[in-house]
């Protein structure tokens, strides 16, 4: 039992990271068309990352904690409020931002908000 709400969470935690990349980028980070390719890639290619230069550095590190290969490396979600782009933005009002999103149906790169 112990094993698997302990493998539910990380899991979670994971779900939780690619939703949050898929996001900021309008892009799902793995092959899309194929599940047998997006199983193959989570578990033999290095997590995928944020494109550099459009995001903060604590966004990156958020992303890159969630996606951990290792899920015993993986944040807990105590120590995941403490990082400090959550701490940052905790009160700020994204309604603008979900809105673009959602209006949205398919975010071009190049228009796509940087978040801070």
């Amino acid at each position: 039992m112990e094993f698997r709400i302990l493998n539910q969470f990380n899991c979670s935690l994971y779900i939780t990271g690619l939703t949050l990349f898929e996001i900021a980028t309008g892009k799902f980070p793995y092959p899309s068309n194929d599940l047998f390719k997006q199983i193959k890639s989570v578990y033999e290619d290095d997590p995928p990352k944020l494109p550099e230069g459009r995001y903060s550095k604590q966004f990156h590190y958020l992303i890159a904690k969630c996606l951990e290969k290792k899920h015993q490396e993986r944040p807990n979600y105590v120590q995941l409020l403490e990082f400090e782009f959550l701490k940052t933005y905790q009160h700020s009002d994204i309604s603008e931002f979900a809105k673009y999103v959602l209006d949205s149906e398919l975010i071009n790169e190049s228009e796509s908000p940087v978040i801070v």
